[in-house]
């Protein structure tokens, strides 16, 4: 009987290198079979826009580098720029914010400044006001004479008191009509004649048409009140000579009678 010998186990680099071998030509076989589908089923060139070349879809599937990190620095810098943006809108929500409070502040401060003014006001036209009213209270004004009276009082303040006056004219509290009528019975009373009182009136601001209507300088009234001024001062003693006519004319003339007064009340001096 024969003994087969078992046969020598190969060496481990001789194993390895016939692995490889094997390896290589099943990847050959693979290679050629695909070969042979593209040229045969798609052809060439439909195989290669198909499938691309190894080195195509070896680059397609593993992406380069440069292309790695430049969508890394997109991504980075989409997010840096919405957060900035984010930032700047909220930046930009509170200035508008603090604009708005400001302009409300402002608002309420020019509110508040114009009612102080205005109450300022208020109080100094009832104080103007209050003042004329008096005035009124103890005889009749011209409205010339009122408003001169008031601006030395309250010399820095003329538009209030024009406004005062022009309402107390409207209410009827001031008249030049009614002054003129009260100024000339007064003077006349006092014994002072027309010229003297048409004088003063025009000094006072009263028009000329109401000092003609209420002075009527020709009535008989002030030939009455020159012969009792006369009276009262000379009596009844009798002209002795010029020099004594003389005097009593311009004493009559002095109180505001006209020549024609003066000629009809002074007697005519006596001849010897």
């Amino acid at each position: 009987m024969r003994i087969l010998k078992p046969s020598k186990r190969p060496g481990k680099g001789r194993l390895n290198s016939q692995t490889d071998s094997i390896e290589h030509g099943l990847d050959d076989a693979g290679s050629n079979a695909s070969d042979l589908f593209s040229e045969e089923i798609l052809g060439t060139d439909e195989s290669n826009n198909l499938f691309g070349s190894d080195e195509q879809r070896s680059n397609s599937r593993r992406p380069s580098k440069g292309n790695y990190y430049s969508r890394k620095s997109k991504r980075r810098s989409g997010r840096s720029s919405g957060e900035s943006d984010s930032s700047n809108a909220e930046l930009g929500a509170r200035g508008q914010r603090g604009l708005a409070a400001s302009a409300d502040g402002e608002q309420v401060g020019a509110e508040k400044s114009l009612s102080d003014s205005l109450d300022e006001r208020k109080k100094l036209y009832l104080s103007i006001q209050t003042s004329a009213v008096r005035s009124l209270a103890m005889r009749e004004h011209s409205v010339q004479e009122l408003r001169e009276k008031l601006v030395r009082k309250f010399e820095l303040n003329l538009d209030v008191v024009d406004a005062v006056l022009d309402q107390l004219v409207e209410d009827g509290y001031v008249s030049d009509e009614r002054f003129a009528e009260s100024y000339v019975r007064a003077r006349r009373n006092k014994g002072v004649g027309p010229v003297k009182i048409k004088s003063e009136l025009y000094r006072k601001g009263v028009s000329d048409h109401l000092i003609a209507d209420y002075l009527e300088p020709n009535s008989a009234v002030w030939l009455e009140a020159a012969e009792h001024e006369h009276r009262k001062k000379f009596g009844g003693a009798a002209v002795a000579d010029y020099r004594e006519w003389t005097k009593r004319a311009r004493f009559l003339q002095g109180r505001g009678f006209t020549m024609e007064h003066i000629h009809v009340t002074v007697p005519q001096v006596e001849a010897d």
